[in-house]
């Protein structure tokens, strides 16, 4: 059972789908405005909200393996000169090994949640394009110890990383 289905559950967050749409359709719009040619735009969220125009096709539910699937996809068709934002916005728990973001399908006991390894070392840290990283999670300071600052990052290199917390 996922969180939602367990007698500990989460409650789910409120307007972290509303946001992250809302952050894709507005870099859309500023981009096409600019005259920059658009990539592609992937929205894993449980639903999109009423009232925005979001294609059916860009949609999955942002389970732990459809969010691993998106960030490989994003690392193989990225290019020097594209700018990629990764924006992620759900429950986190910080563990002695890092950040643990909680997934659609992710248990209590925190399996099938998406680690900062699997985030930064396995993906982010291999994108060849200007990136920008946006994680709205509890704890999400905790992704930027340890292992998954050990890349290219002392050198400068890798995405541009904000976080909403301490660990």
């Amino acid at each position: 059972a996922g969180f939602g289905q367990s007698s500990q559950s989460l409650k789910p967050l409120q307007f972290a789908g509303n946001d992250v749409c809302l952050l894709g359709l507005t870099l859309a719009e500023r981009a096409s405005a600019s005259g920059l040619e658009l990539g592609e735009f992937r929205y894993l969220v449980s639903k999109v909200p009423e009232g925005l125009a979001i294609d059916g096709k860009q949609v999955a539910l942002p389970t732990h393996a459809e969010i691993l699937k998106s960030l490989d996809r994003l690392r193989e068709i990225a290019a020097p000169n594209d700018f990629v934002c990764v924006s992620i916005s759900c429950h986190g728990f910080g563990e002695s090994d890092g950040a643990h973001l909680v997934a659609h399908d992710t248990t209590p006991k925190l399996e099938n949640a998406v680690t900062d390894r699997e985030l930064f070392v396995e993906r982010l840290w291999k994108l060849k394009a200007a990136s920008l990283v946006l994680l709205d999670a509890c704890h999400s300071g905790s992704s930027l110890t340890g292992d998954s600052l050990r890349g290219l990052n002392g050198f400068g290199l890798g995405p541009e990383i904000l976080v909403s917390c301490k660990p």
